[in-house]
């Protein structure tokens, strides 16, 4: 050192700095060393384990083990050679024991700067460096024991808010790292929210509430969606570490994941919900007593209520079994639309080949069209009629009720639809509960028709043993008196007379026959084997051909036969149409009065025929224009009591033009008279029904 670095003038005071710094640094804990450029220790302060004597004109190689004096050697020179300071750890064995040192070195330089030696300072860390290795022992071991526990556990310090330390579970948690959350708040993307729905702001954290307020958080539910990872449920623990004197130093969450339990409870709830649906369903269902009344209450369910804008519940022909064929139509039982103003399919019958029900169904399962637009149908009927509609998506749902698939429950929606499976199954169970509901209907109404069949067969029996007893015994009386009298012995009756009988006994004979035929004609009706032979028609031929018949059968009366434009060929069999225009001329020669006009007229309508017969008689009343085309029913006026007849004409006439696809009817009139309407389908349509 120079004198110059102290104060000029006075050797005395430099001398006196000199051996202040000396005093000093022989009381530091600090070695400080000089060295010259051939590393030889030229002065040194507190050697570790010896005296600067031991020390001073010796070089590292002769002070320590080989290894360890390379080691410091190579470090000096580098010094030396850069001319800059290095400090570095080094550990040096002393008297047989090891040390640890924070070692620094730096160029000494003369006045000219250059380096003509190296200054060092050495301070004893061995006790530091232990108490370092023991620390990160203890705290190896503190990870070992954290990675073994359930829950995932982050440790934060309180004065920097870093992480000091997190266990494997919450990275299997997370599927990934805590690598870059490394403090609080920096969790990046991760979505945190309450289980409303909130998301947590960085305060309410728990572990920010641990660490700032020294709060202690037991079971807080929290909702955690890491960046393209798992969605998990947690239910979070955390609280402060204080130290001796209760100053907060860090804090600890504990976090459990509970989504599969949350996942679990939110299935039984589900479930739950499902199973009271369908039980109130179920109830609701029980409660109504007509098709459509079931229909509307199942569309009333939460899965249609807002999404469904139409039903239809189709019946087949036939119960299907996936043993037997397809049947060949369906017809619609019941019809719901969310508007109530569309057309309605009730009584409508449709074949199951147009419709693609064979392929859409398969066995007894629910088929789901996602999207209408998409299953490639462009070009056949049930497209067509989906696309009417405004259908986009469709459930078609198979109605089973002990063991019989009997029919369909159709549900459309105007955008297209994706129920998942465990939808798709309760919707099915909702099905279940209207199939046994219509089941149970169908029965109920089987049961009526019935009782009511077997009631209008009593009636009939009535009124047949009244006909029997009044229509066949004035006509055979007639027959046996007259006969009677043509066989008695003490009588002698001229030929005229005897003629007379005769004839009148030929009359009522044909009255009986005529009589026994109607009988048989009902009855091939009501049995279903009336034989019709249709074929193309003109029916205008046929009018012009049977006028002369229809004269004869109301001889008292101005018969006219009129056709009103050019009429279509009709679909009939002759000798039939023949046999209702005879019976309805004959009805209307017995009501209407002599010499009054009976007028039979023909006209186009809707592709068919239709035949007007009017009289000049009393009328039909309104309450009796269904009821006297049922057998044996005759009109309830007084006025017409008297006329003869065992009231079969019309209720034949309604059958065999039922049978050729037509309808009957009596029209209103406003005057006196009676008009008895009927069509036939044009040659080219098919009838709905045939005897």
């Amino acid at each position: 050192m120079s004198e110059s670095s102290f104060s000029r003038g006075d050797p005395t005071a430099g001398n006196n700095v000199v051996m202040g710094i000396h005093a000093a640094l022989r009381h530091s804990t600090v070695t400080v060393f000089t060295q010259d450029t051939g590393l030889r220790y030229t002065c040194i302060f507190n050697p570790i384990g010896c005296t600067p004597d031991q020390v001073i004109g010796k070089t590292d190689m002769e002070l320590f083990p080989p290894d360890e004096a390379t080691q410091i050697i190579e470090i000096k020179r580098l010094v030396m050679e850069s001319g800059s300071g290095i400090r570095a750890e080094v550990q040096l064995t002393i008297n047989q024991q090891p040390y640890m040192f924070d070692f620094t070195a730096e160029p000494l330089r003369d006045a000219a700067g250059q380096v003509t030696g190296i200054a060092g300072s050495t301070v004893d860390i061995t006790e530091r460096k232990r108490a370092e290795r023991e620390l990160e022992i203890e705290r190896a071991q503190l990870q070992t024991i954290l990675n073994q526990m359930p829950a995932g556990i982050i440790i934060a310090e309180a004065s920097s808010g870093s992480i000091l330390l997190s266990n494997a579970q919450l990275e299997r948690m997370q599927r990934g790292t805590l690598q870059s959350i490394s403090a609080i708040g920096e969790h990046g993307s991760l979505d945190i929210r309450h289980p409303d729905g909130q998301p947590y702001t960085q305060d309410e954290l728990p572990l920010m509430r641990a660490l700032r307020n020294g709060e202690v958080i037991t079971g807080e539910e929290m909702d955690m969606q890491w960046p393209n990872g798992p969605h998990v449920i947690v239910s979070a623990n955390a609280g402060p570490i204080r130290n001796a004197r209760g100053e907060i130093i860090a804090a600890v969450v504990m976090l459990n994941d509970i989504t599969e339990r949350k996942m679990t409870e939110q299935e039984l709830r589900r479930a739950l919900d499902r199973s009271q649906d369908l039980y109130a369903t179920s109830r609701r269902v029980g409660t109504v007593r007509t098709p459509q009344s079931v229909l509307s209450t199942l569309l009333a369910n939460s899965y249609f209520a807002t999404s469904a804008t139409r039903a239809t519940i189709s019946i087949f022909e036939h119960p299907w079994t996936r043993e037997d064929p397809p049947p060949n139509w369906f017809e619609v039982y019941a019809d719901w639309n969310r508007d109530g103003q569309g057309r309605s399919f009730v009584d409508q019958r449709y074949p199951v080949e147009t419709a693609m029900l064979a392929e859409m169904m398969d066995g007894y399962h629910t088929v789901m069209i996602r999207d209408t637009h998409a299953i490639g149908l462009d070009s056949t009927p049930a497209r067509h009629a989906l696309r009417a509609l405004g259908t986009a998506g469709l459930l078609l749902l198979p109605l089973v009720a002990a063991g019989e698939w009997y029919g369909i429950l159709n549900v459309h929606f105007q955008h297209p639809i994706d129920f998942s499976a465990e939808d798709l199954h309760h919707i099915q169970g909702l099905a279940d509960q209207v199939a046994g509901a219509i089941y149970n209907l169908r029965l109920l109404e089987a049961e009526a028709k019935a009782r009511q069949a077997a009631e209008h067969a009593n009636e009939l029996r009535l009124r047949f043993l009244a006909m029997i007893s009044h229509e066949l015994r004035t006509p055979l009386t007639s027959i046996k008196g007259f006969a009677t009298t043509l066989l008695a012995d003490d009588v002698t009756w001229d030929p005229a007379s005897q003629r007379d009988f005769l004839q009148i006994i030929d009359l009522e004979a044909d009255k009986l026959t005529e009589m026994i035929e109607q009988l048989l004609d009902l009855s091939r009706i009501e049995s279903g084997t009336l034989s019709i032979r249709p074929e193309p028609l003109a029916l205008d031929q046929v009018l012009g051909d049977a006028s002369a018949q229809l004269r004869l059968l109301a001889p008292q009366h101005s018969l006219a036969v009129e056709t009103s434009g050019a009429l279509p060929l009709a679909r009939a069999d002759r000798q039939r149409v023949i046999q209702v225009l005879a019976n309805l001329v004959s009805n209307a020669a017995k009501y209407a009065p002599p010499d009054t006009a009976i007028t039979v007229t023909a006209r186009p309508v809707d592709g068919g025929v239709q035949v007007d017969v009017v009289d000049q008689g009393p009328g039909i009343p309104a309450k009796d224009r269904t009821s006297v085309f049922e057998p044996f029913r005759r009109g309830s006026d007084e006025r017409t009591r008297w006329i003869r007849g065992a009231g079969l004409g019309l209720a034949i006439c309604k059958g065999l033009v039922e049978a050729h696809g037509g309808r009957i009817w009596i029209q209103e009139r406003t005057e006196l008279g009676t008009t008895v309407s009927f069509t036939l389908p044009g040659a080219q349509e098919v009838p709905s029904a045939e005897c």
